[in-house]
C-alpha cells in the first residue's frame, strides 16, 4: 500500500483497538483482509482515492477469492463493511453494529440478527439439559454457568480442569490472558463422566468448531429454544445482561468474561431493560437526595 493507505488504514485499526478491544485472532484477520483490499482497489479497479471505492468493487474483490470457502469469504465481507462503515462515520465503531452489504455472488448467504436468551429460554433449557447425553449436558451448563466463547469450550484440556477444587483454568481467552472459573455444580458429574479414563492434555469435549455448533443447535432443538439468528454466544450475551441487570461491577464481568469493563459497557449495556435503568435512575436521585452525595 502507498503512504496515504498505510495512514488510513492505521488510524482505522487503532480506532478499533480503542472502540472494540480485538482478540488476536481478530487483529490478525484485519491486517491481513483490509490492506489486501485496498490493494486491489487502488491496483485492479485504480481507485486513487478510498472515497471513490463503489460497492461493485467489494462485489469484484469477493468473487475473486475463488479459493476460498464460503465462511473465509464472509469474513472478508464483514471486515470491508466494518472499514468502509467507518470510513464514512468514524463514530460507527461506537454506536452501531456493522451492517451488511448487500452481495451476490458465490457466497451471498443471508444472516439472522443475532438474538438472546430471556428468562423463559433459559429455563426451558435447563429443564431440558438432564435429559440429554452427558456431553451436551456439561457444554450447556458451562454454557449458561459460565461467560464461555465456543473456542475457549473447544480448547479447554482435560490437564487444565482441578475436579478435587471445582476449577477449570481457561488459557486461551480473549488476547492471550488466562482466568480461573469454578465449574458450576451442575455441570460437575457430566464433565467427569465426559473426561473419564482420558489422557491428560486432551480436550474435555474433543469437538472441532463444526460439530461444537453441532451439539450446541442440539441443545437449542431439544429445548424447543428457537436456534435461528442465535450462536453459542447467545449464552454469553443472556449471562452479561443478567448481570448487568442485576447491578453487577462490569469490571468483574470484565474479569470472569476474559473482558474489558469498557467492552461490556458498549458491548453490552444496552441489553439492560427500562425497568433496570428506571430503578437505576431512581437509586442516583436517592443518593443526590441523601445531603447532596
Amino acid at each position: 500500500m502507498n503512504n496515504e493507505l498505510t495512514t488510513i488504514f492505521t488510524t482505522f485499526y487503532e480506532s478499533y483497538q480503542q472502540a472494540r478491544n480485538p482478540s488476536i485472532n481478530t487483529a490478525k484477520q484485519i491486517k491481513g483482509i483490509i490492506p489486501a483490499f485496498l490493494s486491489y482497489c487502488m491496483t485492479e479497479k485504480h481507485r486513487e482515492f478510498v472515497t471513490e471505492i463503489q460497492k461493485e468493487d467489494v462485489i469484484a474483490y469477493l468473487n475473486g477469492l475463488v479459493n476460498l470457502r464460503t465462511s473465509s469469504r464472509l469474513t472478508h465481507l464483514r471486515w470491508i463493511t466494518v472499514f468502509l462503515n467507518w470510513l464514512y462515520d468514524p463514530l460507527h465503531l461506537i454506536i452501531q453494529k456493522p451492517e451488511t452489504i448487500f452481495y451476490k455472488g458465490p457466497s451471498d448467504i443471508p444472516r439472522a440478527v443475532q438474538k438472546d436468551l430471556d428468562a423463559k429460554e433459559v429455563q426451558k433449557i435447563l429443564k431440558t439439559l438432564p435429559t440429554l447425553p452427558v456431553r451436551d449436558q456439561a457444554i450447556g451448563y458451562l454454557l449458561l454457568f459460565q461467560l464461555f466463547r465456543i473456542g475457549e469450550l473447544i480448547n479447554l484440556k482435560i490437564e487444565n480442569v482441578d475436579f478435587k477444587r471445582k476449577l477449570m483454568i481457561i488459557l486461551k481467552s480473549k488476547n492471550g490472558t488466562s482466568r480461573e472459573l469454578i465449574i458450576p455444580d451442575k455441570a460437575l458429574e457430566p464433565m467427569r463422566q465426559v473426561t473419564e479414563g482420558r489422557a491428560p492434555e486432551a480436550t474435555v469435549f474433543d469437538l472441532k468448531s463444526s460439530t461444537m455448533w453441532m451439539h450446541v443447535n442440539q441443545i437449542y432443538e431439544k429445548s424447543g429454544v428457537p436456534k435461528r439468528g442465535r450462536s453459542s454466544h447467545a449464552f454469553r450475551h443472556a449471562g452479561f445482561t443478567a448481570l448487568l441487570e442485576a447491578g453487577e461491577d462490569p469490571a468483574v464481568i470484565a474479569k470472569m468474561a476474559g473482558n474489558t469493563p469498557l467492552t461490556i459497557y458498549r458491548n453490552y449495556a444496552s441489553g439492560i431493560s427500562a425497568k433496570a435503568q428506571k430503578q437505576g435512575e431512581e437509586k442516583l436521585h436517592r443518593l443526590r437526595s441523601q445531603k447532596g452525595v
